[in-house]
């Protein structure tokens, strides 16, 4: 084979593959532009949207939990009649402790 042959069965290879995208291009514009299709989009939109707004609720409740939840911790400590510098002061030795062990 010499050269213009090779190149020859090269153009017609792409010129193959080119049109076969065309075809299959078009084919695909004609899918999903169809009705059925556009029936799919909308059901399957209508579920996703569906679902956001279930998470939605379901964040809310767990940031409205949370939120108690603090609320709780936060007057707990506000009852608390200890001397904070002393509790901060306890945990700093037992955290010196815990790395002396452990050297």
């Amino acid at each position: 084979m010499n050269f213009k042959q090779i190149k020859k069965e090269i153009f017609l290879k792409n010129l193959e593959v080119f049109s076969a995208g065309v075809i299959v291009g078009g084919l695909a514009i004609k899918v999903l532009t169809s009705k059925e299709a556009r029936n799919l989009y909308v059901k399957v939109l209508a579920k996703g949207l569906k679902i956001k707004d279930c998470l939605l609720t379901a964040s809310t409740k767990v940031q409205e939990v949370a939120g108690d939840i603090l609320a709780e911790a936060e007057e707990l400590n506000s009852n608390c009649n200890c001397n904070c510098d002393n509790l901060i002061q306890e945990t700093n030795l037992e955290e010196e402790k815990d790395l002396e062990e452990l050297i």
